[in-house]
C-alpha cells in the first residue's frame, strides 16, 4: 500500500512538474509579445498562444 502511494506521489509530482514548464513557457512567451513595440495587446496575447501552443504538438 506504501508504495502505490509513493509510486502515484512520483506520478503527480512529475505532472506538476511538467505543467509548471508549461506554465513558464506560456508567461514567456505572453512578456516576449507584449514587449514588442509594433503589436497591439490583443494581437500580441493571441500570438503568444499560438506559438505556445505550437510549441506543445
Amino acid at each position: 500500500m506504501a508504495e502505490n502511494l509513493n509510486q502515484e506521489i512520483e506520478r503527480l509530482e512529475a505532472l506538476l512538474a511538467a505543467e509548471t514548464v508549461k506554465v513558464a513557457t506560456l508567461r514567456h512567451a505572453i512578456r516576449r509579445y507584449l514587449n514588442w513595440p509594433f503589436r497591439s495587446s490583443e494581437e500580441a496575447l493571441k500570438q503568444a498562444m499560438a506559438a505556445t501552443d505550437n510549441k506543445e504538438q
